[in-house]
């Protein structure tokens, strides 16, 4: 869900409520667009954004009505605001826990492996390359 205002020093906060036609549940989520601009003691600053996205968890099948609450200050509104509702968006987090995985696992295997190895050939009167190994526990060259 994406809010964007032209605030310019000034806020926009918007309710937003997802009503199923079919069940009547309610969903609600607030959002708000805030931009701050100045100068001080000669120092040009900003705070806020225009524009804010949150995801939203998976809503069920059906359908479903928005109602949304805007609030601002008095008399410093901004002339409008956008609201942007996309369903089916994939989030990245997802990417970075599959790829997280994906490396995770075989390399894991893999320090697995080499320590299984070099328990295997500590006690063995050869090296893991098959040199003889000497009496003082020395390899031979």
């Amino acid at each position: 869900m994406d809010l964007w205002a032209p605030t310019n020093n000034n806020w926009v906060e918007v309710g937003f409520n997802l009503i199923s036609e079919a069940t009547g549940e309610v969903r609600s989520f607030d959002m708000i667009s805030d931009r701050y601009a100045g100068v001080d003691d000669g120092e040009h600053w900003s705070e806020g954004s225009q524009n804010r996205r949150i995801y939203v968890p998976r809503i069920p099948a059906g359908k479903w009505v928005l109602r949304l609450d805007p609030e601002t200050e008095a008399g410093k509104a901004p002339p409008s605001f956008r609201v942007r509702l996309t369903s089916g968006v994939p989030h990245v987090s997802h990417l970075v826990w599959v790829i997280l995985l994906l490396f995770v696992i075989p390399t894991l295997l893999s320090f697995s492996k080499l320590t299984f190895e070099g328990r295997r050939w500590a006690e063995s009167d050869f090296t893991s390359a098959g040199a003889e190994r000497d009496e003082d526990g020395g390899d031979d060259k």
